[in-house]
């Protein structure tokens, strides 16, 4: 199991709601406020 300390935001630091999928290494809070940057659609 990965540590929670090894897992942070790499924007604001948090360890809580971390995406580790791809890389990303992103909190679910930054993710949501970067998503159309990087690229993703929010569908119905």
């Amino acid at each position: 199991m990965i540590n929670k300390k090894e897992t942070r935001c790499t924007v604001c630091k948090s360890t809580r709601g971390v995406i580790r999928k791809y890389g990303m290494q992103i909190c679910r809070r930054c993710f949501k406020e970067r998503a159309n940057k990087m690229g993703f659609e929010k569908y119905n």
